[in-house]
């Protein structure tokens, strides 16, 4: 998709566009992506605003809601808990607390759920994977394996489980 944000950027840059917006929709997930261009007081192209939303829960809403409610704890913790699949040997070892052997087929949910830290030292190390904070990143990281990240970040595997191994021992 870096062709796709360089026609943006350069639709932007010339002034035939101010807006672009895509969506991604799966059966568990929907985001909205948009592109604003930004411009100073005299119109000159200054840069780009990218914004992403998870709509899945607004996409869910029937009804009417015309008073004020706030979140509850039971919301909250519906929404950080990460779904496991008990049948997996690697989500089961993430859930006990035991090591995983990182492979090219290790799930990396099931190390970010192992490793609570891991997503954000790896983040530090490497500023590519800063996307995985994103509602992108959460869509990603339901299939993404290390076989797959390590072909996308061009790392490489070896590269790429050598770099989670120190991110673990570090975070």
């Amino acid at each position: 998709s870096v062709h796709i944000v360089e026609e943006i950027v350069e639709k932007f840059r010339s002034g035939e566009q101010d807006k672009a917006e895509f969506w991604i929709n799966k059966p568990e997930v929907f985001i909205y992506i948009v592109y604003f261009a930004v411009r100073d007081a005299e119109g000159r192209f200054r840069g780009v605003l990218e914004m992403m939303q998870d709509c899945t829960h607004i996409r869910e809403l029937t009804g009417s809601q015309t008073l004020l409610t706030w979140a509850g704890k039971e919301e909250e913790s519906a929404a950080n808990t990460t779904p496991s699949d008990n049948e997996d040997d690697e989500a089961s070892a993430a859930q006990s607390g035991a090591p995983i052997e990182i492979t090219p087929d290790t799930r990396l949910k099931d190390l970010f759920t192992a490793y609570p830290n891991l997503k954000k030292e790896l983040a530090s190390r490497y500023p590519s994977f800063k996307m995985l904070n994103t509602p992108l990143g959460k869509l990603i990281l339901k299939k993404a394996t290390v076989r797959t990240a390590s072909e996308r970040s061009g790392l490489g595997e070896e590269k790429f489980i050598n770099l989670l191994k120190e991110c673990i021992k570090d975070a």
